[in-house]
């Protein structure tokens, strides 16, 4: 299983409040470190030009980040402090994303160890979202391949008002977003919105996103599924969106991929939201996800 991994940059590693940019490398290394995943699935990607952002984002808000030239308030509504180091390991995140949905498509799984970014719109970015990586991978698989149809899954604690923002108007492309009550009201819709209680108990939980996740799936039939998976429901994660347990958590992500891999549905895995309180449990925590994503393309590769 092909598992893509953003570019990081030391000065970056050392910057604690950048954490969201950088913990696909501590789930990384847990991954390798408990020979879940080889050496050999991971694929470092490479920075992207700007150009290749233009697709979801104003070149003027390009120039920004890449020139760390955010205003202050701009800043603070992303929660990070960008400098010219930011660029190259945001827009390898982009890179990383639109590599796993590529290789989805003829190898049925792979997984981007970043990305998930759904709350940045087309001229500015909240919450640690600074290019929607989710919708310049839509549209790149929209250029190269016109009548794919994707969906887009978002259990993120968060509602991906963001991606919708700049996927509204492509007919082939549908997102579900699983949510809670806590999120900013939003100004996108998704096409499957399912707002569902903060402290909601992780049996509820389950019956009511496979319910309706089952709903979403049988009308879009998607050729391509990208799923923000996120830990942001985590009872312990700053957000304070949900209540939910690891267990249950893992029993989620367990649930979704096995649905997905075992009906040969594309997918790509990205790792979405989640800042726990604890750098490491964020760590732990995404990297149960992709402990169960492989737990699936394992058991159900001899039908791949």
């Amino acid at each position: 299983m092909k598992c893509f991994h953003s570019k990081v940059l030391p000065s970056i590693l050392n910057d604690e409040a950048s954490l969201p940019l950088w913990k696909g490398k501590l789930s990384c290394d847990m991954l390798l470190d408990e020979n879940i995943l080889t050496g050999s699935e991971i694929i470092d990607c490479e920075a992207l030009p700007s150009e290749a952002m233009r697709s979801a984002h104003t070149r003027g808000y390009l120039h920004k980040i890449v020139n760390g030239q955010l205003e202050l308030k701009e800043q603070l509504l992303l929660g990070l402090r960008i400098t010219p180091e930011v660029y190259p390991l945001v827009s390898s995140s982009v890179n990383a994303t639109i590599s796993s949905c590529l290789t989805a498509l003829t190898e049925k799984v792979a997984v981007s160890l970043s990305g998930g970014m759904h709350n940045a719109y087309e001229d500015f970015g909240i919450n640690y979202s600074i290019f929607n990586d989710i919708a310049i991978a839509a549209k790149v698989m929209r250029e190269m391949y016109p009548r794919i149809k994707i969906l887009i899954i978002d259990t993120d604690a968060d509602h991906g008002a963001g991606t919708n923002s700049l996927l509204y108007d492509d007919p082939l492309t549908k997102t579900f977003s699983f949510h809670s009550y806590g999120s900013r009201k939003p100004c996108f819709l998704s096409d499957y919105d399912v707002t569902v209680a903060r402290y909601i108990d992780g049996t509820s939980y389950m019956d009511l996103l496979m319910d309706r996740l089952a709903t979403a799936l049988e009308r879009s039939m998607p050729d391509l599924v990208i799923w923000v998976s996120g830990v942001s429901a985590h009872y312990l994660d700053q957000s304070r969106l949900m209540r939910l347990k690891a267990s249950e958590l893992f029993y989620r992500d367990l649930l979704i991929s096995k649905a997905l891999i075992k009906n040969k549905i594309p997918l790509a895995v990205l790792l979405g939201g989640g800042n726990n309180e604890n750098p490491v449990l964020t760590g732990k925590l995404h990297r149960n996800t992709i402990a169960a994503v492989k737990h699936n393309e394992q058991l159900y590769s001899s039908s791949i």
